[in-house]
């Protein structure tokens, strides 16, 4: 019998990558081992992934460059563009309802 080649090869832009709602999800466990309670510090009004001051890093380190310092320390090979996503609503919308979730809100939804 012959081999057959996959319909869909595995790579970057595969089916198979992670929605933004799963990455934030692993990241937001990440900073659990490190910061518990760090998604109390969260103001989601002023919440902002094309800020520095205003993304999830900046919310709890004081700004991106230090949380990412921080991380890094720990987890070398975070994807920094889950924290801070320029032109993104998708991940922002994600991180939102993660926070929500961890605050046990009711209006709590996926964004998948």
């Amino acid at each position: 019998m012959a081999y057959r080649l996959p319909t869909v090869m595995p790579g970057p832009f595969s089916p198979r990558k992670p929605k933004p709602n799963e990455r934030v999800s692993d990241h937001a466990a990440m900073l659990d081992e490190i910061k518990p309670g760090w998604y109390q510090q969260i103001n989601l009004r002023k919440l902002d992934l094309e800020c520095s001051d205003r993304c999830v890093l900046g919310q709890v380190y004081g700004s991106y460059e230090q949380g990412v310092f921080e991380l890094n320390a720990t987890y070398p090979r975070i994807n920094r563009l889950v924290f801070h996503d320029l032109g993104s609503s998708r991940n922002h919308k994600a991180w939102k309802n993660e926070i929500k979730r961890r605050r046990g809100e009711r209006n709590a939804v996926d964004s998948g």
